[in-house]
């Protein structure tokens, strides 16, 4: 079952074009605020997001210009 999910942060990659999919890799930045209770702070975190065409068409950005 599909999931409908946002990732905020910034591409860290190039667009990879694979025919029906585009791939790239996206960072966001880790809170330097712990939730109570957890011992450490979370670290930066690496995505790797992949889109159909469909779904990139909706962006209105082209390839070029993606970063």
């Amino acid at each position: 079952m599909a999931h409908k999910i946002s990732v905020t942060g910034c591409p860290t990659s190039l667009i990879q074009d694979y025919g029906k999919y585009l791939t790239f890799d996206m960072e966001e930045k880790g809170s330097p605020n712990a939730p109570k209770g957890v011992p450490f702070q979370s670290n930066a975190i690496t995505y790797t997001v992949v889109l159909s065409q469909k779904q990139f068409k909706k962006l209105n950005i082209n390839q070029e210009g993606f970063s």
